[in-house]
């Protein structure tokens, strides 16, 4: 099993200004330290569509909308996970009138052999009745969500003809900024991958590959 780094997010939903994360605003404000300490640093603006656009600050990702700031990483570290976690967490201290609704950290991982126990939750019993028809299933969904501890995960598990993809979304209703910065501790990211490891070893008995980014 492989992590999905593209799909390692921190998501605020809310009514977010876009406008306000431009690089005058961003470089001072969430990467000043960085900045100084490190002459490598690499700060690149990118426009990706009408009035749309993401800055990657060496393996950090930022992604602002209107309804939503996504925080992501290049690399799955257990540091960058931190950095993510600060970045997000200044950004709602930072931005503290931005009304919010939800707060999302989101994981995924890939399996291009996943074994039986795993597998066996596709064959559903209408796969025969389908093939006689001549229908072939190129994908299955399976969406549920789990609650424990008072934390609600929404656990999706697409199973394809090339691998099976395993996202965890774990889901934080909150009603503002400084609720969903006191959430961002500098460890959720991290625990939330321990957690979703352990989850997967003891369910399906899979674990990450050597060459998976940890």
């Amino acid at each position: 099993m492989r992590t999905t780094p593209a799909e390692w997010t921190i998501v605020a939903v809310g009514d977010w200004n876009p406008r306000v994360f431009l690089p005058e605003w961003v470089r001072p404000n969430l990467f000043a330290d960085r900045i100084t300490e490190d002459p490598t640093f690499e700060y690149v603006f990118q426009p990706t569509g009408p009035r749309a656009f993401r800055i990657q600050l060496n393996d950090i990702i930022i992604a602002p909308q209107s309804g939503r700031l996504v925080v992501g990483v290049h690399t799955v570290r257990d540091d960058l996970l931190e950095e993510a976690e600060r970045v997000m967490r200044t950004s709602l201290e930072l931005l503290s009138h931005t009304p919010l609704q939800a707060l999302g950290v989101n994981l995924q991982f890939e399996e291009p052999a996943p074994p039986g126990a795993l597998s066996r939750l596709f064959a559903l019993p209408d796969l025969g009745a389908l093939s006689h028809r001549g229908v072939t299933v190129s994908q299955t969904t399976i969406l549920r969500q789990l609650q424990f501890d008072n934390q609600i995960v929404n656990f999706k598990q697409i199973f394809g003809d090339d691998t099976t993809i395993l996202n965890f979304n774990f889901h934080y209703p909150v009603s503002s900024t400084l609720e969903a910065a006191n959430i961002l501790d500098g460890t959720r990211l991290a625990e939330h991958k321990s957690f979703v490891l352990d989850f997967l070893a003891g369910m399906y008995d899979l674990t990450l590959s050597e060459d998976s980014s940890q």
